[in-house]
């Protein structure tokens, strides 16, 4: 590790590039070379040494990768040089957000305590990436490359447009369209959403259930605010949870089912 006036820069080699720590930003962004399953990421994350680099780096498939100071990883193809893409995994903890450009364009947006395994670069004829949590994602159009965003849960299959998906673990999965066409699907089912409705999936089986809502109840987070509409207590907390890395507990439990509408900022 070498020290510099504010970032601490790792220089280290491996050969394999099998879950490598590459860097902490701003105490809040966790970035990892990563090969391995996506339940192994989350045991590694809280036992590996993280650094912190700000600035661009290179990596062997030619990509550019640039961090700036404004919570944004960019990357960008320079030449195709591989057929095998890297995958990194980008792990945003509780009390975090963050911003991500992929290389194809495509824009989004890491809610608290989420995380996204995605390539370096798309190669063949499908963008595929994992998220395990709540991210806002803006596709760049390619007709002939769908973007296909999978969960633990579902999959959700676009070719240019916006929409949300939350999947946290231990709650209902909601993806919401804002702008386009998605087809969500289960190992059951499949549902097309057009804009302003709503897929859910419970937590006990695998069917959908489509819904008509307003999109930007459900998107205004990556914007820096969220607006709840007849939202169950129990929810709301939970959100608060992840956004400012609290505890909150309930002394008298009949408050869970309390809805509420309000405006936090």
């Amino acid at each position: 590790v070498t020290h510099m006036s504010n970032p601490l820069i790792f220089s280290g080699a491996t050969s394999n590039r099998k879950s490598v720590c590459i860097a902490l930003f701003l105490n809040k962004l966790y970035l990892y070379y990563d090969v391995s399953p996506l339940n192994k990421v989350f045991t590694a994350l809280h036992r590996s040494t993280l650094v912190c680099i700000l600035g661009t780096i290179s990596n062997a498939n030619s990509t550019v990768i640039n961090n700036n100071a404004n919570q944004l990883l960019t990357y960008r193809k320079v030449e195709e040089v591989s057929s095998t893409p890297q995958i990194n995994t980008l792990a945003i903890p509780r009390g975090g957000e963050y911003q991500l450009i992929l290389s194809d364009g495509t824009r989004i947006w890491m809610n608290a305590e989420s995380l996204l395994r995605y390539p370096t670069s798309f190669i063949g004829e499908k963008r595929e990436v994992f998220l395990e949590g709540e991210a806002f994602f803006e596709v760049a159009k390619d007709a002939k490359h769908p973007f296909i965003v999978h969960t633990n849960r579902h999959s959700v299959e676009v070719l240019g447009t916006s929409f949300n998906i939350s999947a946290y673990p231990d709650y209902k999965v909601y993806t919401t369209l804002a702008e386009g066409r998605i087809k969500v699907s289960t190992a059951k089912v499949s549902v097309v959403l057009n804009p302003d409705q709503q897929a859910v999936i419970e937590l006990d089986n695998d069917d959908i259930v489509t819904r008509d809502v307003p999109a930007y109840l459900f998107t205004s987070w990556a914007k820096g605010n969220y607006e709840f509409r007849n939202t169950s207590l129990s929810e709301i907390v939970a959100q608060l949870s992840r956004w400012y890395n609290v505890d909150i507990y309930f002394k008298n439990e009949s408050l869970k089912d309390k809805r509420l509408s309000l405006i936090h900022i």
